[in-house]
């Protein structure tokens, strides 16, 4: 099999000049809304912070055991709510549960900075 000549192709790039090619392409997008500190809070109480300027969520990357994603995937549909809702939801009822446990474990971490 015979090699393509390359020479023969235009290979001129679609920009002629660094202007065109550094040009910022979302120039007529519009500003993002700034949000208040409270529009802020209330965002972060819905969980609804995505692609919201200045109001962002703390976020992780969990492993999770395939029966316990099940579970989550299952009973998040069954309760119509997104799943990071659920979650957060079992979390919650978790942390009120244990709201003794949770502030003397805090003030063990004071004692230990």
């Amino acid at each position: 099999m015979k090699k393509k000549d390359f020479d023969a192709i235009d290979t001129m790039p679609a920009f002629t000049d660094i202007e065109t090619a550094a040009a910022d392409p979302v120039k007529d997008r519009k500003p993002r809304r700034e949000y208040s500190e409270q529009e802020q809070q209330v965002l972060r109480l819905q969980g609804s912070t995505q692609g919201r300027k200045g109001a962002h969520m703390q976020r992780m990357n969990i492993s999770i055991l395939p029966g316990n994603y099940e579970y989550v995937k299952t009973m998040a549909a069954a309760m119509a709510m997104p799943q990071t809702e659920f979650i957060n939801k079992i979390i919650s009822e978790h942390r009120q549960r244990n709201a003794e446990v949770y502030e003397q474990a805090r003030q063990f971490q004071k004692l230990l900075k």
